[in-house]
């Protein structure tokens, strides 16, 4: 049996290591050190997230796993005043005709001008503060239809995850890489504080963005692109905050604030460039927006970008430790997943791994390609006009990602198709980019009028769009939909 050792805790070091030890018959140990305090502050995921741990060979139940997280459901994010449009949601899943070639529905719902929650389930849910989950008698929760994103407290997760992974045999130690020997690319030891020489079969990352193990391989910076470099963690002095079925992510003159909403708190952060502005001004910002004396909880220094190959000779990257952006749209902890997974089916037997150059190759193009779009994803967010401060002057025509510059203008000429994206496991894909355009104001209504009217009576959308309206709320009384509120009893 061959030995996998993950170097560094938190959520993507716990994580491997319940997914490895669950589905495979290596030996799994993880290493961290305890001088090394997490970063998460609280999370939003992606549906990815239970449309993976949901499976039944984790055996995971998923009302202990909400619980356990003190996670609610997301069905969204509301985007306030990130652009002169007004605030827009953007639902975490796509409309009746998102697989078709034109979302027909998402066009000529908002031509009819009509708000997305009229047309878009998820849309519907969030904006009413409602979840696809149902409660049975014995207050066990069920979902139906889609997979739900959530927010839950990072804390708990991983705690959560390092219970599950020590249950499958998970050795654990504690401790402080101090150096790593490298012969040829791979790693033959790494030297440990009080432990001394260690050795393992392949390593794994999750040192977060220390990148103890891959310090020598080359970074990617999107700086460029993504000038947010602090995460400036708060709370309140005087908290009333609602909870509700999204995030919210408020733009402010440096940047934007997130509120993510748990069982037991609202978590909230300032995401800011440097650049732009400093601590003291936006601890005065924050105060001015909600009228209540601010705290600071941490402050986290990070910069936007990716390790050219996330892997390399006997170690991968995952996590923190192989990309970062903004937690814009919760692309950390589906981004740590999707390449756990992929990287389990694609070098891992069941008590073997096996490396070959061509498909690791493969692995680093496919994840080179899935960052570079989660790059362009939150990049097209900032592209909304807003100019009323240096930071949002930052984000010019000129300096747009190519992929970036396309869509908009497949968006203005055409309408976008459903190939405009490249599709794969874990990609951000057509139907999430397109409210995030319309909700910006990229929208050309001649266009819509002439594309739409080709292939549809846009007339009889209205009649189609009340139906769907009517029925999502006939299901949400008839199977018992659970909102926020009553998760919160």
């Amino acid at each position: 049996m061959e030995r996998v050792t993950i170097v560094g805790g938190g959520s993507a070091g716990w994580m491997t290591a319940f997914i490895i030890s669950k589905l495979r018959k290596l030996d799994v140990t993880l290493i961290e050190s305890s001088e090394i305090l997490s970063v998460g502050v609280g999370e939003g995921t992606t549906g990815r997230f239970l449309e993976i741990l949901s499976r039944e060979n984790f055996g995971l139940d998923l009302t202990d796993l909400l619980l356990s997280l003190k996670a609610l459901p997301k069905m969204g994010i509301n985007f306030v005043n990130w652009s002169d449009e007004g605030d827009y949601m953007s639902p975490i899943s796509g409309t009746e005709t998102s697989d078709t070639y034109i979302d027909y529905v998402s066009y000529s719902g908002h031509l009819l001008g009509r708000d997305n929650s009229e047309y878009n389930e998820s849309a519907y849910y969030a904006k009413n503060d409602l979840s696809n989950l149902t409660k049975d008698l014995n207050g066990e929760y069920k979902f139906y239809g889609f997979f739900p994103a959530l927010h839950l407290d990072a804390a708990s997760l991983v705690n959560f995850f390092k219970e599950k992974s020590k249950s499958n045999g998970v050795t654990h130690i504690v401790d402080t890489v101090e150096d790593v020997t490298k012969i040829n690319g791979n790693i033959l030891s790494i030297q440990l504080k009080d432990t001394g020489t260690y050795t393992s079969d392949f390593f794994i990352d999750c040192t977060g963005f220390q990148r103890k193990l891959m310090q020598d391989m080359e970074w990617i910076d999107y700086s460029k692109y993504l000038p947010i470099d602090r995460g400036l963690p708060f709370k309140l002095k005087e908290d009333t905050g609602k909870k509700h079925a999204y995030t919210n992510a408020i733009a402010m003159d440096s940047g934007w604030v997130w509120e993510i909403p748990t069982q037991h708190k609202i978590g909230r952060g300032y995401c800011f460039s440097s650049k732009y502005t400093d601590e003291e001004t936006c601890l005065k910002e924050l105060e001015n927006l909600y009228q209540t004396e601010v705290e600071k909880i941490k402050t986290i220094e990070f910069s936007s970008g990716r390790m050219r190959d996330v892997m390399s000779g006997n170690c991968l990257a995952v996590g923190l430790s192989a990309a970062f952006f903004e937690p814009l749209q919760a692309t950390s902890l589906h981004c740590t997943l999707q390449q756990i997974e992929d990287f389990i089916f694609t070098f891992l037997d069941d008590e073997s791994i096996d490396l070959d150059s061509v498909s690791v190759d493969a692995y680093n193009r496919r994840y080179a390609r899935m960052y570079e779009d989660m790059r362009d994803f939150i990049f097209i967010h900032y592209t909304g006009g807003k100019t009323n401060t240096d930071f949002w002057r930052h984000f010019t025509k000129d300096m747009y990602p190519e992929q970036v510059s396309n869509l908009i203008h497949f968006n203005d000429k055409r309408l976008l198709r459903d190939y405009d994206v490249e599709r794969y496991h874990g990609s951000v894909g057509v139907p999430l980019f397109i409210p995030t355009l319309l909700g910006l104001g990229h929208f050309n209504r001649e266009t819509a009028e002439r594309i739409l009217s080709c292939d549809i009576d846009i007339t009889s959308m209205n009649t189609r769009l009340d139906k769907f309206y009517s029925n999502i709320k006939r299901k949400v009384s008839s199977q018992n939909y659970q909102s926020i509120k009553q998760l919160l009893v």
